[in-house]
């Protein structure tokens, strides 16, 4: 597992496993509060998996669960730990001026993230 793997997005993670049989994956990131809990699924069955994690927060131990599914409908569940840093400088400092606010030109996937 690699935290901010190609050191632009400081709160993401990349994990690469192998499992024996094919496998869907999806994954939870515990919110701090009920409401910033983010889920995520990649879709299709492999064996070679590269599961992008978004959604940790900053400067925190996140709690991550995985669950993978077989294609018999069998899960099984991981629970992982995966530490942040505080965010860089010079984005906790950047200043936010929002000119104009359009959430149906949002794509954010199947992800759960809330703007």
């Amino acid at each position: 597992m690699k935290v901010n793997p190609y050191k632009n997005s400081p709160l993401t993670a990349l994990m690469i496993f192998h499992t024996n049989q094919p496998t869907k994956i999806s994954y939870q990131v515990q919110g701090i509060s009920d409401h910033t809990t983010i889920s995520n699924k990649v879709d299709g069955y492999q064996t070679e998996h590269q599961v992008p994690i978004v959604g940790l927060h900053a400067g925190f131990e996140n709690t991550v669960t995985l669950t993978m599914t077989d294609e018999a409908g069998n899960t099984q569940t991981k629970t992982v730990k995966i530490k942040t840093s505080k965010l860089p400088k010079w984005i906790r400092t950047t200043p936010l001026n929002v000119t104009k606010n359009d959430k149906s030109k949002m794509q954010i996937g199947s992800n759960e993230l809330r703007f």
